[in-house]
């Protein structure tokens, strides 16, 4: 039919030719809905997509673009849909039906219903695919690689401008990669700036850039830096990869923590935390050793709870645990000078190393130490005062006659028939040897 100037508007006819004058200009005209679907398509989704406008209308964007891609501008294109503003200049890659790839560039304005809602976008695509140059497919797929890759991957120039950033660097400093795309890096984070300074004087000495542990924000990073060169040598820049190990840094942790606890354990107490017999048994060779070597004094005192069964069968095992934490703590208040070491030996035996002390000085200790308990005035009925009390027995090298042996064991044996001996004479007493 041909076109007349006195055709009524609004006919089949002027529809018709609406429709063909869209169809044939050279952008693409669309309209996506809220959910960003297309409603409409004009004809030049054919010669850009190799699709007919009735394929494309009930898919996305995202549907003709390589993956990494997709996913790259669905990001952006989810942020202009939550702010239903007009858009201008978003690039977007697609990949035509056969294969080949078309580089488009999207506007669009926000559509709204007759009561005011949002309803989506109309606009148009325009391609700017470089004439007379194949688009190549493997460096889309390297910076669709490097969009989407999980390692926060970046490059800053010399001014410390960025210069380039994926997703998974903008989400660590809480932004979007086209937000922080030529912004300063303090802008991204304030702690970067002086770490790239750190790493660009390396770079320019020539020196090789180690890797770094960084805490930004509560988790850890594995940084690691890389000089940008120009084809004159000249350092330009710096790449960034940077690897979130919080994970890892909170595994090494809890087994450092793990660790110090074996440790702990493997040297002390597990009711009193106190020294155990390992540990004790290691500083008496220790401290005879040094004796031997320099002639000084050293005194051991072995320290028992009286009448300690009974008190557990009085009160109960919980109640007797209890007792000797309770005396464990009032026995490691007296024996504070450097080099004292206070154990639990077994049982209901407490032994106290005490180096450079003479008999006098360990005998004075070790009332001190009977005394100190009984004021504690833990009730026993069958302690003879009615508490709990201890009995000591004390011994020094000199007591045994030492002669220069590094054979600890006869020291202890005197110390124990000295409390025996204190035992038998009815005890809450000290007795030396």
């Amino acid at each position: 039919m041909p076109n007349t100037p006195d055709t009524p508007s609004g006919t089949p006819h002027d529809t018709r030719r609406l429709r063909d004058i869209i169809d044939n200009i050279s952008d693409w005209i669309w309209e996506v809905d809220h959910t960003g679907r297309y409603t409409f398509s004009s004809g030049q989704s054919r010669p850009l997509l190799g699709m007919e406008p009735e394929d494309v209308v009930g898919r996305t964007p995202f549907d003709f673009m390589p993956p990494g891609e997709a996913l790259r501008v669905k990001d952006e294109f989810a942020r202009i849909l939550a702010e239903e503003k007009p858009f201008a200049g978003l690039i977007n890659r697609n990949q035509r039906a056969d294969g080949s790839i078309v580089v488009l560039e999207s506007s669009g304005i926000p559509v709204f219903d007759a009561h005011g809602r949002f309803a989506g976008f109309r606009g148009i695509d325009r391609d700017i695919t470089p004439k007379g140059v194949a688009p190549d497919l493997r460096l889309f797929q390297l910076e669709a690689i490097f969009s989407g890759a999980p390692v926060a991957l970046g490059m800053v120039d010399r001014a410390s401008r960025i210069l380039a950033v994926n997703e998974a660097f903008a989400q660590l400093c809480g932004h979007t990669a086209v937000e922080l795309t030529g912004k300063r890096l303090s802008e991204a984070h304030p702690r970067l700036p002086v770490l790239c300074e750190r790493q660009l004087e390396l770079a320019d000495a020539g020196q090789p850039i180690p890797e770094e542990e960084i805490d930004i924000d509560g988790r850890y990073y594995q940084a690691l830096f890389k000089a940008v060169a120009n084809p004159f040598g000249e350092v330009v820049g710096l790449s960034a990869a940077l690897m979130d190990i919080s994970g890892r840094k909170q595994a090494e942790q809890s087994l450092a923590i793990a660790n110090r606890e074996l440790e702990f354990r493997a040297d002390h107490d597990h009711l009193t935390a106190l020294a155990n017999r390992r540990q004790l048994d290691a500083r008496l060779e220790q401290e005879m050793r040094r004796a031997c070597r320099t002639g000084s004094h050293l005194a051991v005192i072995i320290f028992d709870v009286d009448y300690f069964k009974e008190y557990n069968d009085h009160f109960g095992h919980l109640a007797g645990d209890q007792c000797l934490r309770t005396i464990a703590a009032a026995l490691e208040n007296l024996f504070r000078r450097p080099g004292d070491l206070l154990g639990r030996y077994g049982g209901e035996a407490f032994l106290a190393i005490l180096p450079a002390i003479n008999r006098q000085g360990a005998a004075a200790l070790a009332e001190t130490a009977r005394l100190a308990i009984e004021a504690l005035a833990l009730a026993n009925p069958a302690g003879t005062p009615g508490c709990v009390t201890i009995s000591a027995g004390v011994a020094t090298l000199d007591d045994i006659g030492h002669t220069g042996s590094r054979d600890w064991a006869p020291l202890v044996q005197a110390v124990d028939r000295a409390l025996y001996l204190a035992k038998q004479m009815g005890r809450n007493r000290i007795r030396m040897v």
